[in-house]
């Protein structure tokens, strides 16, 4: 209890709803090239957050952003800070 439960995947997954929901995830933790938008609309309707790993490139986190993603995991958080600005 009281501990949050990430799920990550390297992998494209085609059931969202039931990989999150099995392992009572809080968070979905996807491969930044991975991510689309029906992606992060199928993440987001499960009610948990999209988050995008490893994201260094300033332009890969300008569109994970765009897309809605709600959080980056990234070697250079000062570069992409500045970059997301």
């Amino acid at each position: 209890p009281g501990t949050s439960i990430g799920l990550l995947s390297a992998s494209y997954p085609l059931d969202v709803a039931g990989i999150v929901v099995a392992a009572h995830a809080d968070s979905f933790w996807q491969d930044a090239t991975l991510i689309d938008a029906d992606l992060v609309a199928n993440v987001h309707a499960v009610g948990v957050a999209l988050i995008a790993w490893t994201v260094n490139d300033v332009e890969d986190a300008r569109r994970l952003r765009d897309l809605g993603v709600d959080a980056l995991c990234t070697d250079v958080p000062d570069v992409v800070r500045a970059a997301l600005r």
